[in-house]
Formats: C-alpha cells, sequence, structure tokens
C-alpha cells in the first residue's frame, strides 16, 4: 500500500546544535540550548530532520503528519518505533518514548519508510497489565503483597497484622469464648505442659 509523505505540517527556526548535513530524515530533538539535536537512545523525539543544516544553521522538522524515516535496525510494520542513538527509527520496548507509528516494515539499517508521527508518546506510560510484557518481578515470595510504602512508592512484602490501618488486635473477634483469667492461671506450668493443679 503506498502512502502520501505529507510535509505540512513543520517548524523550521530551530538551529542545529551541531552538523546535521547527514542525518536528513533523522530524528530531531531539541536541547537544552533550544537548538536542533539528535535524540538519545529511547529519548524524547520532537520531529524528523528534512534538510541538511550545518552546525548552526536553521534545521526544519517536520512534527506532524506521515514522514520519512530513516530505520537504525529492521522495524515491524505497525509497531510503535523509538530512536536509537543516532536518531534513526527501531521498534520500541518498554521503557521507551515512542515518536510514531510505522507503516511500513524496514528491511535493514539505512532504510527509509513512511511513519505516522506522534510524538512524545511514553511507551511505558500506556495502559498494560502490572504483570505482563511491560513489567517482570523477581526474588518474590509466596504470600508476599503489593504494599504501599509511600505516596508514589510501593514494595513487595508480607502483609503484618499491625499494618492494617485501624484495625485492632481484637477486631476480628468478640472475645467471648477466651479463657478466664482463672483458667488461665491454671495452665501454668513448664516446657509447654499445664501442671496438675
Amino acid at each position: 500500500m503506498a502512502y502520501m509523505v505529507t510535509d505540512a505540517v513543520k517548524l523550521g527556526h530551530l538551529l542545529a546544535a551541531t552538523d546535521l548535513s547527514s542525518s536528513q530524515y533523522y530524528l530531531i530533538n531539541v536541547d537544552a540550548n533550544g537548538k536542533a539535536a539528535i535524540p538519545s537512545a529511547g529519548g524524547r523525539v520532537c520531529g524528523v530532520l528534512q534538510n541538511k543544516p550545518e552546525a548552526g544553521r536553521v534545521a526544519e522538522m517536520q512534527i506532524g503528519g506521515v514522514a520519512k524515516v530513516v530505520a537504525g535496525d529492521a522495524t515491524t510494520r505497525g509497531a510503535s518505533l523509538s530512536s536509537d542513538s543516532s536518531g534513526r527509527a527501531i521498534d520500541s520496548t518498554a521503557g521507551t518514548f515512542a515518536f510514531g507509528i510505522g507503516l511500513a516494515a524496514a528491511a535493514a539499517a539505512g532504510d527509509i519508510i513512511p511513519v505516522l508521527l506522534q510524538p512524545g508518546i511514553a511507551e511505558n506510560l500506556e495502559a498494560h497489565a502490572l504483570a505482563g510484557a511491560s513489567h517482570t518481578a523477581t526474588g518474590l515470595t509466596t504470600g508476599d503483597v503489593l504494599v504501599a510504602t509511600g505516596a508514589t512508592t510501593f514494595e513487595w512484602d508480607a502483609l503484618e497484622h499491625a499494618e492494617l490501618d485501624a484495625v485492632g488486635a481484637t477486631d476480628h473477634h468478640d472475645n467471648s469464648n477466651d479463657p478466664t483469667a482463672d483458667e488461665k492461671a491454671a495452665l501454668a506450668g513448664s516446657s509447654g505442659t499445664p501442671s496438675a493443679s
């Protein structure tokens, strides 16, 4: 299937942080100085470089629509894509920022593929099960539960009675069948053996 590659949405007033003359159709982010730069591996992507600027020259970025993008490896059609360390498209993995959806598969690094741009989507923020491909756990013990340790932190641990808020030691029963004080005293003995008296 053919896709129309559109350059209708561009942002062309950023200056190139470094020489990007050999990086046409590579991914671009905005650095701390407000300049166009190659993103880090799995980092945020703002768009796709459309021209070949040298350092300090205007970098034209496509930030929407369907764009040509250079692949950094074989990619999967229909998969979310992220940046490699060179600013090329690779299939996203958990914990990376996806910048778009591959509309065709790349067979190898260097292929140019059409991508539906959706910059800034965090792959690890999409809805998913706690136990699944996006999360794994090791070192658990049978019976452990997920315990909140703070407003934004948690851990797996055995739940102690004392950790149950607003639950007293006798809240689970009414003590009506507990031994009386005299009955408890009559059980006094040694080595776990009640006395005869």
